[in-house]
Formats: C-alpha cells, structure tokens, sequence
C-alpha cells in the first residue's frame, strides 16, 4: 500500500503543479483605456491599464507626447500606482453596460481626431470597443456610456479629462 500511495501523490502534486491549464478566476481582472489623437502634441498617445490582480488593483499610466521635442517630453507620464478593489468594481460594473452599443449607429468615419478604445477582460480573452471621436454627435451615435466610462478611466488614472479627451 506504501508503494502505491507514494507514487500517487507525487503523480497528483506534478500534475497539480505542471498542469499547462488551469482556470484562476473568472469575471473582468483586466480593464484598458486607450487614445490616439491625430492632431494633438502632449497627450498624443495615452493608456491607461487597470489590473486587478489577487492582492491588489495596480494602475498603469503612459501618455506619450506626438514628438521628441525636449519641451514635449516634460509631459510625457510613466507611472504605476495602487487604487482600492471597490473602485475597480465600480469601473468594472460599468464596463458591463457597454453590451448596449448598437455598433452599427455608432460607426462614422473622419479625417481628424482620435480613436478611443476600451478593453476589458482577461490578459488571455479580452474585448475591445474602438470608436472615432465619441465626444462627436455622442447621444445620436449611443456612446453616451463609452464616453462617460473613458473620462471615469481617465480620471483613476489621474489625467485631467479635458486634457485627454
């Protein structure tokens, strides 16, 4: 009988540890907002990357000027902070309403402006929404709700919105 459990329990706790899929969690842990605007200098990339992870909900913040001029890269952000799980809640409940975008009324198509993304999920399955400038005609498009959930984002990540958006 020794013989046999020995073997079964190094056979169980490889297994256990080496197993190359495990299922950790369910439910959003991963939420990104991200903009790329055409025309403007400072803020001219910015990402804003929510993770919530088992101890803690880390926030990481980039926002890349348009060019390399010195007097620019004084505005460039690089930084990683901590908020509360509840907040990443409140934003996560949020993110759950975007299911309600009528895709096809939002699409319009410009020559100037921004591309505004959110992306939420897992770091392995993730969804994304992107959407032209959604500050422009934002209640007949129906993006009323993406647009108040980037300036929420925005705001967790400590950017001014009126600078952003």
């Amino acid at each position: 009988m020794k013989r046999l459990l020995i073997p079964l329990l190094l056979f169980i706790l490889i297994n256990y540890t080496w197993c190359p899929a495990q299922i950790t969690g369910k439910g959003i842990s991963y939420i990104a907002f991200r903009l790329d605007h055409s025309m403007r200098i400072p803020n001219h990339s910015v990402t804003v990357e929510i993770i919530n992870r088992r101890k803690d909900v880390e926030v990481n913040v980039i926002s890349i000027p348009k060019t390399d001029d010195i007097i620019w890269q004084q505005t460039a952000v690089d930084t990683t902070f901590n908020i509360s799980k509840k907040k990443f809640e409140t934003i996560a409940n949020k993110v759950r309403t975007l299911r309600g975008v009528d895709l096809e009324k939002s699409i319009v198509t410009g020559l100037d402006g921004y591309r505004s993304s959110i992306e939420f999920g897992s770091y392995q399955n993730k969804i994304t929404y992107t959407f032209w400038s959604p500050n422009l005609n934002t209640k007949e498009r129906g993006l009323s709700d993406f647009l108040n959930l980037c300036k929420d984002i925005i705001k967790v990540g400590k950017l001014r919105r009126n600078e952003v958006l």
